[in-house]
């Protein structure tokens, strides 16, 4: 049988590394190894590489154990692995999927508060999630007085970049925090403070979009905390799976488990095993992988062509599940630290034999048990499965809401500390004080709330309403979190500098160096 092709959305980097073969994490070779059980051939390209007047992609193509270069038709499906934060870049992947052609994950970066509100739509995962506020001195000072812990973090970033910690020192506070934003850095100083906030927090709080979080009871290993990534994808059949589960621990002394800052990954049975004895591994890795598939279907009824995730989720010491973010673009790399071959492999897959099954589902490739029918040549040039309205009925089929279970279904709470009863009962309290109504009291994660959960309203501009009352939700929905901000800011006399001095004021000078 012919194959058909797959395409690959990359970032310029990657793209450049292609003819070597030398291309870091990104494992390029497993989407070839994936593409000829599936019956497809992956091609790589970036956005300026399709030309719309010949409707061709200059692309690389595996042929004869490398890449080469070549003009051919547009792929009928594309994977996303390339981040685009601009407004044009993500008008450009809208036109593409007006057109007829699926992509899916081509929004991959959204903010941390946008998931988190979307996650408080779905009662059963509200006890998993921290309190979490938009960042400023008024929502920071309120969360100080109800925890003696807090995390503040770019709500844009990732591989842990920019993340704080803020906790209670004897009779004040302390602020560690990393001396760059940079990956590399690897130097986090401390300043303690009793009154004002110190000003290195107000500054970069001011300089971009952060979040402030409550800080969440994990689990350690050896006194360092540790939590999970948790590869979700969909798959040759359309629905999500979890392709693997790896742990991360945190470095000696620090407070992130990321591995680009020098975490230590572990498979995960045998962590627990030695950290954490007292639980039942079996059911708790049960438990993480069904709270994982959870957020994943709670997300993509809400975002559009949502296929490929990478979920950090901690893990209390009584075993219970802790959000802390998601990834829409998983870098994968962490498998193969922990030498996981085959979810390594996995990860990559499952994307394809999802590309196949969009395919499929539009009449464009044989059924899956007639695909394995013959080995198709990397070097032939197959027909290309033109881009149709069949296409994208298959791809708003495939990511049609997913029908979630209530509350009543929700995974049993942990019935000894119960992290989560106060994680939730300080989220309801917090709202309740701002007079904010959002999030219905729930007694219990098995119990029914007294009123129905809030239509937030879709929060982004990818996320755009389509109708009056889902406009009219929106702004209702932004309107409330003003009248919080109000609140607070009225029963909160300031002592810090507006943010419009902060820009000329230096770093604290008493600064001391994190050990």
């Amino acid at each position: 049988m012919d194959a058909s092709y797959a395409g690959i959305l990359v970032n310029d980097v990657l793209f450049s590394q292609l003819p070597t073969g030398q291309t870091g994490y990104e494992a390029v070779q497993f989407y070839v190894q994936a593409g000829q059980a599936d019956g497809l051939i992956p091609i790589f390209f970036r956005m300026q590489d399709v030309q719309w007047t010949t409707m061709q992609v200059h692309a690389y193509v595996p042929e004869s154990g490398g890449f080469v270069r070549r003009w051919l038709p547009i792929p009928a499906v594309i994977h996303n692995r390339a981040i685009y934060g601009d407004r044009r870049s993500n008008r450009e992947l809208s036109r593409w999927s007006e057109c007829g052609i699926a992509v899916f994950n081509g929004r991959n970066r959204y903010s941390k508060l946008l998931i988190h509100r979307l996650l408080m739509e779905q009662p059963a995962l509200r006890p998993h999630l921290p309190v979490t506020l938009p960042a400023s001195p008024t929502s920071i000072r309120s969360l100080m007085r109800s925890f003696s812990s807090l995390i503040i973090k770019p709500s844009q970033s990732s591989i842990g970049r920019g993340i704080m910690k803020l906790e209670r020192a004897g009779g004040g506070w302390s602020l560690t925090y990393p001396d760059t934003l940079r990956v590399s850095n690897r130097r986090w100083r401390t300043v303690r403070f009793r009154t004002g906030l110190p000003l290195v927090l107000l500054r970069r709080i001011a300089s971009m979009p952060y979040v402030v979080q409550q800080r969440l009871p994990l689990a350690t290993a050896e006194g360092r905390p540790f939590d999970m990534r948790v590869s979700v994808q969909r798959g040759g059949d359309g629905c999500w799976g979890v392709s693997g589960i790896v742990a991360k621990v945190a470095a000696p002394h620090l407070y992130v488990t990321n591995v680009a800052l020098g975490g230590q990954v572990r498979r995960l049975p045998e962590l627990l095993a030695e950290a954490c004895p007292h639980l039942n591994g079996e059911a708790v890795i049960a438990g993480m992988r069904d709270f994982a598939l959870r957020v994943a279907e709670q997300l993509s009824a809400r975002l559009p062509h949502m296929a490929d995730l990478g979920l950090d989720i901690g893990l209390s010491t009584d075993g219970f599940p802790l959000f802390i973010e998601c990834n829409g673009k998983d870098q994968r790399y962490s498998f193969k630290e922990a030498d996981m071959l085959e979810e390594w492999q996995a990860t990559y897959a499952k994307p394809m034999a999802y590309a196949a099954f969009l395919l499929r589902q539009a009449g464009k490739m044989p059924p899956a048990a007639a695909v394995h029918d013959g080995a198709a040549s990397p070097l032939a040039a197959p027909p290309r499965p033109e881009p149709t309205a069949t296409i994208h009925a298959a791809v708003v089929e495939a990511h049609a809401p997913v029908a979630l279970p209530d509350a009543a279904t929700a995974m049993p709470e942990p019935t000894n500390a119960q992290p989560a009863s106060v994680v939730r009962q300080a989220a309801h309290t917090q709202m309740a004080d701002a007079g904010f109504e959002a999030a219905p009291k729930v007694d219990a994660p098995t119990g029914s709330p007294s009123a129905a959960p809030p239509a937030i309203g879709e929060l982004l501009p990818a996320v755009e309403a389509q109708s009056e009352t889902a406009d009219a939700t929106r702004r209702e929905a932004l309107m409330n979190e003003q009248a919080i901000a109000e609140h607070i800011a009225n029963e909160w006399n300031s002592d810090s500098p507006p943010l419009s001095q902060l820009a000329s004021i230096p770093f604290a000078a008493s600064d001391e160096q994190s050990n």
